[in-house]
């Protein structure tokens, strides 16, 4: 009398989810609805505060990438997943934002050297200008 082979499982355990999850319900959904309506309310909220332009964006930057990881967490399933399909997804939004500044910084620096040699005055006063402008550039104005 043989056993029947027991089944290997078909992933391995790191692509597989953690632990049997339940769905979130929809009181759940409503309170990440409501989570991200208030952390889009302090974005607006802090729009109108006289404070410096770094850290207005720093504290915008912050804001947005709290909302995006909530968003990938609940709504991309990313909390239930395995422990490696979350860290492709993290190193690919890694790779991604890497190559970003990259190309940000590069332009930045490309644009500075053309403005220099353009112009009488020195690189340190062109230093935030491009900042400025960004900043300035704004829909609404206060």
């Amino acid at each position: 009398m043989s056993h029947a082979p027991v089944a290997q499982p078909r992933f391995p355990r790191l692509v597989q989810r953690q632990a049997e999850h339940h769905a979130p319900d929809q009181l759940e959904y409503v309170r990440i609805a409501v989570i991200l309506a208030a952390i889009t309310a302090v974005e607006v909220a802090i729009y109108y505060f006289d404070i410096s332009k770094i850290l207005l964006l720093v504290g915008l930057v912050v804001l947005a990438t709290t909302k995006f990881i909530i968003v990938a967490a609940f709504f991309m399933h990313l909390k239930f997943d395995g422990r490696l399909l979350s860290l492709l997804f993290v190193a690919g939004m890694a790779t991604a934002g890497a190559v970003f500044l990259v190309v940000i910084l590069t332009l930045h620096v490309m644009n500075d050297a053309d403005t220099s040699n353009q112009s009488a005055t020195p690189p340190a006063a062109h230093a935030g200008h491009s900042l400025d402008k960004l900043i300035s550039s704004r829909v609404i104005v206060r």
